[in-house]
């Protein structure tokens, strides 16, 4: 798959403060399985860390990617950060955040592509051209990994965007009763 396809591949890049206030949030069902999926994947992500598997400078593109795929202000902004750190170039973090797909490293476009349309997708299934993406540039093993990374910071930003709804929720009343 060519570049321009590799770009292209994920579904819905739009800014996620365009979206609701609060981003995705947990409900009682997916909190549920979220937290399921999460411990299985438990000894991989345990694996991916400590042996650095993925270098930090894709795992932070891959938690950019799910932050914002997920409308997560906070997380984004904090693992933005952390990518800068990690080595990612300022341009590159603007194109990611503008969705420009296309100036991220060739290295990193497939695993930014791929876990972006899994948290697009609540991790089933994914567009058939975000799949064969991943397909054609990550191995197996390779997709595993980008996954579990993915669902870990999926859990982290829709856990943070319930509690600021729910706070928000609580502010709100608490406006209203004081009028």
């Amino acid at each position: 798959m060519s570049n321009t396809a590799c770009a292209t591949a994920s579904t819905d890049r739009s800014d996620p403060s365009q979206r609701s206030q609060t981003g995705r949030t947990h409900t009682a069902r997916t909190l549920g399985e979220d937290i399921d999926a999460l411990v299985r994947a438990g000894p991989r992500l345990l694996s991916i860390y400590l042996t650095a598997r993925l270098e930090p400078a894709l795992r932070e593109c891959v938690m950019v990617a799910v932050s914002r795929a997920n409308a997560c202000a906070r997380c984004t902004r904090v693992h933005e950060a952390w990518a800068l750190r990690a080595g990612v170039p300022t341009e590159e973090l603007e194109q990611l955040g503008a969705g420009e797909l296309a100036a991220i490293r060739g290295e990193h476009r497939p695993a930014v592509v791929y876990a972006a349309a899994l948290a697009e997708a609540r991790f089933k299934v994914i567009s058939p051209d975000a799949q064969a993406v991943a397909d054609e540039h990550l191995e197996p093993g390779r997709q595993r990994d980008i996954e579990a990374i993915a669902r870990l910071i999926s859990f982290a930003n829709l856990s943070v965007n319930s509690a600021h709804a729910a706070a928000s929720r609580v502010r709100a009343r608490l406006t209203v009763g004081f009028r």
